[in-house]
């Protein structure tokens, strides 16, 4: 079975649903900590922005490595369509 192109594999997911790999990676996080940790009344303000479509200001360790824009600082803003 011959190998995808990454970046043609990027963008016809993105097409999909409208959010790029490193959005939908963030949301999916975010959702998980709230199932696990929403009983202890965890603040919900980053889930909340994501799932709103929001961009958002996240620290960089937060992105995998693999995901990484180049030149990135200490935070990253990351908009629905990274």
């Amino acid at each position: 079975m011959p190998r995808q192109n990454p970046a043609l594999a990027r963008e016809a997911q993105r097409s999909r649903d409208g959010l790029g790999p490193i959005y939908r990676r963030l949301l999916a996080r975010e959702r998980d900590q709230q199932a696990r940790y929403g009983h202890l009344h965890r603040p919900r303000y980053l889930l909340d922005a994501l799932e709103a479509g929001e961009a958002v200001t996240v620290p960089i360790w937060r992105v995998p490595v693999s995901l990484r824009p180049p030149g990135c600082g200490e935070t990253v803003v990351v908009d629905p369509s990274m």
